[in-house]
Protein backbone atom coordinates (compact mmCIF):
# COMPACT_ATOMS: atom_id res chain seq x y z
CA UNK A 1 0.00 0.00 0.00
CA UNK A 2 1.35 3.58 -1.05
CA UNK A 3 0.96 6.17 2.05
CA UNK A 4 1.18 9.44 1.37
CA UNK A 5 4.11 10.46 4.03
CA UNK A 6 3.06 14.23 4.29
CA UNK A 7 -0.44 13.36 5.90
CA UNK A 8 -1.76 9.83 5.21
CA UNK A 9 -5.46 8.83 5.33
CA UNK A 10 -5.89 7.51 8.62
CA UNK A 11 -7.95 4.23 7.46
CA UNK A 12 -4.62 3.30 5.33
CA UNK A 13 -2.13 4.00 8.48
CA UNK A 14 -4.91 2.13 10.60
CA UNK A 15 -4.87 -0.74 8.47
CA UNK A 16 -1.56 -0.68 7.97
CA UNK A 17 -0.80 -1.28 11.79
CA UNK A 18 -3.31 -3.88 12.75
CA UNK A 19 -1.44 -5.76 9.63
CA UNK A 20 1.67 -5.10 11.61
CA UNK A 21 -0.44 -6.16 14.97
CA UNK A 22 -1.36 -9.58 13.13
CA UNK A 23 2.28 -10.13 12.16
CA UNK A 24 2.63 -10.30 16.07
CA UNK A 25 0.45 -12.75 16.50
CA UNK A 26 1.82 -14.81 14.09
CA UNK A 27 5.00 -14.63 15.93
CA UNK A 28 3.40 -15.97 19.29
CA UNK A 29 4.05 -12.14 20.61
CA UNK A 30 0.48 -11.12 20.90
CA UNK A 31 -2.38 -13.64 21.82
CA UNK A 32 -5.47 -13.90 19.15
CA UNK A 33 -7.20 -12.65 22.43
CA UNK A 34 -5.60 -9.03 22.43
CA UNK A 35 -5.49 -9.03 18.45
CA UNK A 36 -9.29 -9.59 18.52
CA UNK A 37 -9.46 -6.27 20.93
CA UNK A 38 -6.86 -4.08 18.75
CA UNK A 39 -9.24 -5.08 15.90
CA UNK A 40 -12.45 -3.95 17.87
CA UNK A 41 -11.30 -0.15 18.98
CA UNK A 42 -9.38 -0.08 15.72
CA UNK A 43 -12.79 -0.24 13.99
CA UNK A 44 -14.31 1.94 15.89
CA UNK A 45 -11.57 4.59 14.90
CA UNK A 46 -11.81 3.72 11.54
CA UNK A 47 -15.52 4.30 11.62
CA UNK A 48 -15.11 7.99 13.37
CA UNK A 49 -11.95 9.27 11.17
CA UNK A 50 -13.48 7.49 7.81
CA UNK A 51 -11.75 9.77 4.82
CA UNK A 52 -10.02 11.91 7.17
CA UNK A 53 -6.22 12.90 6.52
CA UNK A 54 -4.03 12.92 9.67
CA UNK A 55 -3.22 16.44 9.39
CA UNK A 56 -6.73 17.13 9.70
CA UNK A 57 -7.11 15.33 13.39
CA UNK A 58 -6.43 17.69 16.14
CA UNK A 59 -7.15 17.09 19.92
CA UNK A 60 -10.59 17.96 19.27
CA UNK A 61 -11.57 15.85 16.71
CA UNK A 62 -9.52 12.44 19.20
CA UNK A 63 -12.01 14.29 22.16
CA UNK A 64 -14.72 13.87 19.64
CA UNK A 65 -14.37 10.15 18.57
CA UNK A 66 -13.42 9.14 22.69
CA UNK A 67 -16.92 10.51 23.61
CA UNK A 68 -18.32 9.23 20.55
CA UNK A 69 -17.03 5.71 21.66
CA UNK A 70 -18.08 6.05 25.21
CA UNK A 71 -21.33 6.83 23.78
CA UNK A 72 -21.75 3.83 21.95
CA UNK A 73 -19.74 1.40 23.36
CA UNK A 74 -18.86 2.17 26.90
CA UNK A 75 -16.48 3.59 28.98
CA UNK A 76 -13.67 0.32 28.69
CA UNK A 77 -14.11 0.21 24.99
CA UNK A 78 -13.10 4.54 25.39
CA UNK A 79 -10.59 4.31 27.13
CA UNK A 80 -8.95 1.30 24.97
CA UNK A 81 -9.66 3.52 21.72
CA UNK A 82 -7.37 6.23 23.51
CA UNK A 83 -4.84 4.31 24.38
CA UNK A 84 -4.57 1.90 20.82
CA UNK A 85 -4.60 5.48 18.96
CA UNK A 86 -1.53 6.33 20.66
CA UNK A 87 0.20 3.45 20.16
CA UNK A 88 -0.90 2.88 16.27
CA UNK A 89 0.31 7.04 15.92
CA UNK A 90 3.77 6.35 17.45
CA UNK A 91 4.10 2.88 15.92
CA UNK A 92 3.39 5.46 12.45
CA UNK A 93 5.80 7.98 12.99
CA UNK A 94 8.63 5.11 13.96
CA UNK A 95 8.09 3.72 10.71
CA UNK A 96 8.51 6.66 9.45
CA UNK A 97 4.82 6.64 7.76
CA UNK A 98 4.12 10.60 8.98
CA UNK A 99 6.37 13.02 10.55
CA UNK A 100 3.06 14.57 12.31
CA UNK A 101 2.95 14.48 16.25
CA UNK A 102 -0.02 12.71 18.42
CA UNK A 103 -2.47 15.05 19.04
CA UNK A 104 -3.99 12.62 21.84
CA UNK A 105 -0.38 12.45 23.93
CA UNK A 106 -2.04 15.35 26.18
CA UNK A 107 -5.49 13.58 26.28
CA UNK A 108 -5.79 12.04 29.33
CA UNK A 109 -7.32 8.61 30.03
CA UNK A 110 -10.97 9.01 32.00
CA UNK A 111 -10.43 7.67 35.58
CA UNK A 112 -11.41 4.09 36.03
CA UNK A 113 -13.95 4.09 38.97
CA UNK A 114 -14.12 0.50 39.21
CA UNK A 115 -11.50 -1.42 41.14
CA UNK A 116 -10.19 -4.83 40.86
CA UNK A 117 -9.78 -7.12 43.54
CA UNK A 118 -7.90 -9.95 44.17
CA UNK A 119 -9.76 -13.60 43.84
CA UNK A 120 -10.22 -13.99 48.00
CA UNK A 121 -8.70 -17.58 49.24
CA UNK A 122 -11.64 -19.01 50.24
CA UNK A 123 -13.19 -18.21 46.14
CA UNK A 124 -9.91 -19.89 44.96
CA UNK A 125 -9.93 -22.71 47.22
CA UNK A 126 -13.63 -22.94 45.83
CA UNK A 127 -11.97 -22.96 42.44
CA UNK A 128 -9.37 -25.20 43.03
CA UNK A 129 -11.25 -28.20 44.27
CA UNK A 130 -13.35 -27.98 40.90
CA UNK A 131 -10.11 -28.05 39.25
CA UNK A 132 -8.00 -30.59 41.19
CA UNK A 133 -11.37 -32.68 40.52
CA UNK A 134 -11.39 -32.22 37.01
CA UNK A 135 -7.41 -33.00 36.82
CA UNK A 136 -7.32 -36.48 38.12
CA UNK A 137 -10.87 -37.37 37.38
CA UNK A 138 -11.18 -36.81 34.21
CA UNK A 139 -13.64 -39.68 33.20
CA UNK A 140 -16.67 -38.29 35.06
CA UNK A 141 -18.30 -35.69 33.65
CA UNK A 142 -16.68 -32.02 34.48
CA UNK A 143 -17.60 -28.65 33.82
CA UNK A 144 -14.80 -28.21 32.34
CA UNK A 145 -11.93 -30.49 30.61
CA UNK A 146 -9.70 -31.75 31.71
CA UNK A 147 -6.32 -29.87 30.25
CA UNK A 148 -8.44 -26.52 31.62
CA UNK A 149 -8.60 -28.07 35.19
CA UNK A 150 -4.76 -27.92 34.71
CA UNK A 151 -4.02 -24.25 33.14
CA UNK A 152 -6.25 -22.80 36.02
CA UNK A 153 -4.45 -24.60 38.28
CA UNK A 154 -0.94 -23.48 37.34
CA UNK A 155 -2.25 -20.16 36.77
CA UNK A 156 -3.78 -19.89 40.32
CA UNK A 157 -0.37 -21.75 41.95
CA UNK A 158 1.81 -19.39 40.38
CA UNK A 159 0.70 -16.02 39.14
CA UNK A 160 1.41 -16.72 35.63
CA UNK A 161 -0.35 -14.29 32.63
CA UNK A 162 -2.78 -16.07 30.63
CA UNK A 163 -0.79 -15.77 27.85
CA UNK A 164 2.49 -17.02 29.54
CA UNK A 165 0.66 -20.33 30.61
CA UNK A 166 -0.77 -20.79 27.30
CA UNK A 167 2.48 -21.38 25.73
CA UNK A 168 4.21 -23.40 28.45
CA UNK A 169 6.06 -26.48 26.82
CA UNK A 170 7.70 -29.33 28.03
CA UNK A 171 11.15 -28.11 27.85
CA UNK A 172 10.88 -25.18 29.46
CA UNK A 173 10.19 -27.07 32.91
CA UNK A 174 12.69 -28.15 35.25
CA UNK A 175 11.30 -30.67 37.71
CA UNK A 176 14.55 -31.14 39.79
CA UNK A 177 15.19 -27.74 40.57
CA UNK A 178 11.20 -26.82 39.95
CA UNK A 179 11.48 -23.89 37.43
CA UNK A 180 9.89 -22.77 34.61
CA UNK A 181 11.05 -20.77 32.06
CA UNK A 182 8.78 -18.39 30.31
CA UNK A 183 10.51 -17.73 27.18
CA UNK A 184 6.99 -15.80 25.76
CA UNK A 185 6.24 -12.93 27.77
CA UNK A 186 5.22 -9.50 27.45
CA UNK A 187 8.49 -8.12 27.79
CA UNK A 188 10.62 -11.11 26.24
CA UNK A 189 11.94 -8.87 23.65
CA UNK A 190 13.69 -6.68 25.64
CA UNK A 191 14.35 -8.62 28.75
CA UNK A 192 14.27 -12.28 27.38
CA UNK A 193 13.17 -15.48 29.10
CA UNK A 194 12.28 -15.17 32.72
CA UNK A 195 12.56 -18.10 35.29
CA UNK A 196 10.10 -18.40 37.91
CA UNK A 197 10.78 -20.85 40.84
CA UNK A 198 7.25 -23.34 41.49
CA UNK A 199 6.04 -24.56 44.87
CA UNK A 200 4.99 -28.02 45.35
CA UNK A 201 1.58 -28.20 44.10
CA UNK A 202 2.01 -26.28 41.38
CA UNK A 203 4.74 -28.72 40.57
CA UNK A 204 2.75 -31.51 40.74
CA UNK A 205 0.13 -30.15 38.09
CA UNK A 206 3.27 -29.82 35.56
CA UNK A 207 4.32 -33.48 36.38
CA UNK A 208 1.09 -34.75 36.48
CA UNK A 209 0.53 -33.54 32.63
CA UNK A 210 3.96 -34.58 31.86
CA UNK A 211 2.99 -38.55 33.26
CA UNK A 212 -0.54 -38.35 31.74
CA UNK A 213 1.03 -37.46 27.89
CA UNK A 214 -1.53 -35.72 26.53
CA UNK A 215 0.13 -34.80 23.65
CA UNK A 216 0.25 -38.48 22.19
CA UNK A 217 -3.06 -38.87 20.41
CA UNK A 218 -3.32 -35.46 19.14
CA UNK A 219 -1.37 -33.37 15.99
CA UNK A 220 2.22 -33.47 16.22
CA UNK A 221 1.90 -29.47 16.38
CA UNK A 222 0.76 -30.16 19.77
CA UNK A 223 3.63 -32.18 20.77
CA UNK A 224 5.83 -30.78 24.17
CA UNK A 225 2.99 -28.30 24.73
CA UNK A 226 1.68 -28.52 28.45
CA UNK A 227 -1.57 -27.42 27.53
CA UNK A 228 -2.40 -28.51 23.78
CA UNK A 229 -5.56 -28.08 21.54
CA UNK A 230 -6.50 -30.15 18.28
CA UNK A 231 -8.07 -27.29 17.68
CA UNK A 232 -5.37 -24.52 17.50
CA UNK A 233 -2.95 -23.78 14.79
CA UNK A 234 -0.41 -23.21 17.30
CA UNK A 235 -1.09 -26.86 19.12
CA UNK A 236 -1.99 -25.19 22.03
CA UNK A 237 -4.90 -23.48 24.01
CA UNK A 238 -5.22 -19.80 23.18
CA UNK A 239 -8.40 -18.66 24.66
CA UNK A 240 -9.62 -19.90 27.77
CA UNK A 241 -12.62 -17.94 27.91
CA UNK A 242 -15.67 -19.44 27.65
CA UNK A 243 -13.98 -22.39 30.09
CA UNK A 244 -13.35 -19.62 32.78
CA UNK A 245 -16.95 -19.00 32.73
CA UNK A 246 -18.12 -22.68 33.14
CA UNK A 247 -15.37 -22.62 36.11
CA UNK A 248 -16.65 -19.33 37.70
CA UNK A 249 -20.28 -20.51 37.33
CA UNK A 250 -19.32 -23.98 39.31
CA UNK A 251 -17.33 -22.61 42.00
CA UNK A 252 -19.53 -19.80 42.51
CA UNK A 253 -16.90 -17.06 42.27
CA UNK A 254 -17.95 -13.17 42.35
CA UNK A 255 -19.53 -11.87 39.30
CA UNK A 256 -17.12 -10.16 36.76
CA UNK A 257 -13.92 -12.16 38.07
CA UNK A 258 -10.97 -12.19 35.60
CA UNK A 259 -8.47 -14.73 34.97
CA UNK A 260 -5.89 -12.23 35.50
CA UNK A 261 -7.34 -11.31 39.59
CA UNK A 262 -6.06 -15.19 40.08
CA UNK A 263 -2.45 -13.45 39.26
CA UNK A 264 -3.23 -10.55 42.08
CA UNK A 265 -4.73 -13.16 44.49
CA UNK A 266 -1.25 -15.21 43.96
CA UNK A 267 0.32 -11.94 44.64
CA UNK A 268 -1.60 -10.87 47.84
CA UNK A 269 -1.36 -14.48 49.27
CA UNK A 270 2.47 -14.50 48.88
CA UNK A 271 3.07 -10.92 50.50
CA UNK A 272 1.10 -12.00 53.68
CA UNK A 273 2.75 -15.16 54.29
CA UNK A 274 6.04 -13.14 54.10
CA UNK A 275 5.80 -9.18 54.12
CA UNK A 276 8.52 -8.85 51.41
CA UNK A 277 7.63 -7.16 48.65
CA UNK A 278 10.62 -8.28 47.10
CA UNK A 279 9.97 -11.83 47.36
CA UNK A 280 6.37 -11.01 45.66
CA UNK A 281 8.43 -9.25 42.65
CA UNK A 282 10.63 -12.78 42.27
CA UNK A 283 7.71 -14.90 42.21
CA UNK A 284 5.70 -12.76 39.95
CA UNK A 285 8.78 -12.11 37.29
CA UNK A 286 8.34 -8.09 37.76
CA UNK A 287 11.37 -6.15 35.96
CA UNK A 288 10.33 -3.23 38.46
CA UNK A 289 9.21 -3.02 42.04
CA UNK A 290 6.73 -0.24 40.77
CA UNK A 291 4.61 -2.49 38.87
CA UNK A 292 4.16 -5.40 42.24
CA UNK A 293 3.53 -2.36 44.29
CA UNK A 294 -0.05 -2.14 42.09
CA UNK A 295 -0.86 -6.44 42.57
CA UNK A 296 -1.40 -5.81 46.22
CA UNK A 297 -3.92 -4.39 47.49
CA UNK A 298 -2.46 -2.40 50.21
CA UNK A 299 -1.13 1.02 49.86
CA UNK A 300 2.63 1.77 49.68
CA UNK A 301 2.51 3.15 53.38
CA UNK A 302 0.90 -0.22 54.78
CA UNK A 303 3.24 -2.14 53.19
CA UNK A 304 5.98 -0.19 54.04
CA UNK A 305 5.36 0.29 58.13
CA UNK A 306 5.11 -3.66 59.49
CA UNK A 307 8.69 -3.51 57.51
CA UNK A 308 10.16 -0.71 59.26
CA UNK A 309 8.34 -1.54 62.85
CA UNK A 310 10.57 -4.93 62.00
CA UNK A 311 13.69 -3.14 61.02
CA UNK A 312 13.75 -0.61 64.34
CA UNK A 313 12.96 -3.77 66.77
CA UNK A 314 15.54 -5.54 65.40
CA UNK A 315 18.50 -2.71 65.47
CA UNK A 316 17.34 -0.49 68.43
CA UNK A 317 14.75 -2.80 70.43
CA UNK A 318 11.66 -1.12 72.88
CA UNK A 319 12.35 0.38 75.89
CA UNK A 320 11.68 -1.67 78.89
CA UNK A 321 8.75 -0.12 80.66
CA UNK A 322 7.07 -0.30 77.27
CA UNK A 323 8.02 -4.02 76.91
CA UNK A 324 7.35 -5.00 80.15
CA UNK A 325 4.75 -2.61 81.57
CA UNK A 326 5.68 0.10 84.05
CA UNK A 327 4.43 0.09 87.67
CA UNK A 328 3.97 3.87 87.97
Amino acid sequence: MTLDLKSPQFAAVASEWLAHIDARVEDDELSRHTSTAYWQVARYLIEHFDGVQLAEIGRRQVQEAIDNIRRGHGKSSARSALSRLKAMWQWAVDEEMTDIPCPAVRIRQPRQVEVRQPLPPEAAQRMAEVCWDALLEPHRRKPIAQVHAGFFLLIAGTGLRSSEGTHARFDEWDSVNRTLRITKHKCSRTRGPKVLNLGQAASFVLDHIIEQDWCAWLPERCAGQFFPSARSKRGHIEDPWRAWQALRTAAKLPEGTRIHDLRHGFADTVYAQCGDLWAVKSALGHGSIASTERYTSRTPKQLLVPVLDRASDALIGRPADETEGSDG
